[in-house]
């Protein structure tokens, strides 16, 4: 490969974003990473989504998002990107802005608490049913208490969020440093099989000139 690429994938819960991160960094040959990030105040995020026992307003909560974003750019982003391994994250900085904007928080104050933070080269989105995204965190979960970003009102306002990015991209780009010459944002559709919604990916990728 030319360069180390980095690239995030997005979509609701249940869309299937984390199969096709993992599939792309494989062949890729770089480095899977996450948000909520493996790392100290993202266990503590992963706490509250799964067991709610932590009262804090929305306000308070994507500030916390926004420190575990910090630590996570720093220490497996761009450490990674430096030693010339590309990295793919399963949510980033536009999964702040989404959720946020469906829990009733302000899109520029969620853009700009995170402006710090580099584009990715390719953003992913993928544009799943949320009737289908239900469906697979329903076998997911089984009889397990839903976390608080899996109910069907709450995705629908996401799925509607998403689209306020898609639609606001260069204005939300525009405060944010650039590790490269571009950055880009591509919906792809989610109601494919796991291996054509990779080839979409990859051919997306190989037409803007990336040699693997």
């Amino acid at each position: 490969m030319n360069k180390p690429l980095f690239i995030c994938l997005e979509g609701l819960d249940g869309s299937g974003k984390t199969t096709q991160a993992k599939l792309l960094s494989e062949s890729l040959q770089g480095v899977y990473t996450r948000e909520p990030s493996d790392l100290p105040i993202g266990k503590l995020i992963r706490q509250y989504l799964q067991k709610l026992e932590i009262d804090i307003g929305h306000h308070s909560f994507q500030l916390m998002y926004a420190a575990d974003r910090g630590e996570h750019v720093k220490k497996e982003i761009l450490d990674n990107l430096k030693i010339n391994k590309s990295v793919v994250t399963d949510r980033y900085f536009f999964s702040s802005i989404a959720f946020g904007v469906a829990m009733g928080l302000d899109f520029d104050w969620l853009n700009q608490i995170n402006r710090y933070f580099p584009l990715p080269d390719f953003c992913f989105y993928l544009d799943t049913p949320i009737d289908l995204c239900l469906k697979r965190i329903n076998i997911r979960i089984g009889n397990q208490t839903r976390e608080l970003f899996e109910k069907k009102e709450i995705l629908r306002k996401v799925a509607d969020s998403y689209q306020k990015i898609i639609e606001n991209y260069e204005k939300i780009a525009s405060i944010h440093p650039n590790l490269s010459q571009g950055s880009k944002l591509y919906k792809i559709n989610g109601n494919q099989t796991m291996e054509k919604i990779n080839q979409d990916i990859l051919e997306i990728i190989n037409i803007n000139h990336v040699q693997f």
